[in-house]
């Protein structure tokens, strides 16, 4: 019996020896693949990163792209709960006025951010419709108060001009009156947009209970669109009857926490190009000069394609020797095979995606 035994049991064990081999020789072609791509984006990863910001800013504005983002800081509540130790059910007015410190500093160092390294414009959805269903002390702490710090107070202002940044609200700015009575808050944001309006280098998109679906006044727009030029309006013109001028497509939508935010999407602005990114910590947090050179260098560099056609497309002509390639992609794909993004766990009562 011992001899049958031995020579399964080397069976067995060569069989694995030799399989191993091959999935180190498998992910080694990976590793070149990698490498690979680094060299046809004639810089690599770890090279970008160490570039100056004036020396990405140069190459965002060269490549032209990306020239759109929207940006979606979720988790903010639970930021300030880690960040002070106070929760909104024990001191609503500690908390809510801790929150609106917290959250109005990160944001403005977010946008720092975002037009140094020379984005043009940038869709901040500020609130939701969904925000209104939430607690009471939210609604009329956070709110009015936020809206007061954002376009009303000399700070942002002078913030707004130093970086040259236009201010644009876009959704429905006058249900703020509607849900608030006798502040004029919608006054405040239109006033803001006003003097702003000859700021030129970056324009500043804030949502205001907008949903990837289109109102009933933007209904009563193509209505009278189509009265008075006698035709269906396209994309283009729908744009600009929305957001009140031509924008050009996002590039990129930077989402977070728990990776729930795809219904605040900008209407008609999002689309095959737009990547999708989503941060595990909450966003104002996450979004600092490291992570965002990460996602730029994923857009710029990554993300092209390379001049060759793709292997896939019908107008491929065989010019390059892609079997290691597929061979390596095939190998991925097996060991991502049962890979879901987007699952989580709980910590306590707080749900969070799990990395």
């Amino acid at each position: 019996m011992g001899g049958p035994v031995l020579q399964v049991l080397t069976y067995g064990v060569l069989t694995f020896c030799l399989q191993s081999i091959m999935m180190m020789g498998n992910l080694q072609r990976m590793v070149e693949m990698e490498e690979n791509n680094d060299k046809r984006s004639k810089i690599s990863r770890k090279k970008f990163l160490n570039l100056s910001t004036r020396e990405i800013q140069r190459l965002v504005i060269q490549k032209n792209k990306p020239r759109t983002g929207i940006f979606l800081a979720d988790g903010n509540r639970r930021l300030v709960m880690t960040l002070t130790g106070l929760t909104p059910g024990t001191d609503a007015d500690g908390f809510y006025h801790e929150y609106l410190k917290i959250v109005t500093r990160y944001f403005r160092e977010n946008l720092k951010v975002f037009f140094d390294y020379g984005l043009n414009t940038l869709f901040f959805p500020l609130f939701g419709p969904s925000l209104l269903e939430r607690e009471r002390a939210y609604r009329e702490l956070v709110i009015p108060e936020l809206t007061d710090v954002l376009f009303k107070s000399e700070t942002w202002f002078n913030f707004y001009k130093k970086y040259d940044i236009r201010i644009k609200p876009y959704g429905n700015v006058k249900r703020l009156d509607l849900e608030f009575p006798g502040l004029d808050l919608a006054g405040k944001v239109m006033q803001m947009a006003a003097l702003t309006s000859r700021h030129q280098a970056h324009t500043l998109y804030f949502g205001f209970f907008s949903t990837t679906w289109l109102g009933i006044e933007m209904i009563q727009q193509v209505n009278n669109f189509m009265k008075s030029h006698g035709c269906e309006p396209g994309r283009k013109q729908m744009i600009e009857l929305y957001y009140g001028e031509d924008v050009p497509p996002a590039d990129f939508f930077i989402n977070s926490t728990r990776n729930a935010g795809l219904g605040a999407l900008p209407p008609l602005i999002s689309g095959k190009e737009t990547k999708i990114y989503t941060m595990v910590s909450p966003g104002i947090l996450a979004l600092n000069r490291e992570t965002f050179r990460n996602i730029l260098y994923d857009l710029l560099f990554c993300r092209e394609p390379t001049k060759a056609k793709e292997p896939e497309s019908s107008e491929y002509t065989p010019d390059e020797d892609f079997s290691r390639e597929l061979e390596a992609l095939k190998e991925f794909y097996r060991l991502h095979q049962q890979t879901v993004i987007g699952q989580g766990k709980r910590i306590g009562k707080f749900w969070v995606l799990d990395v």
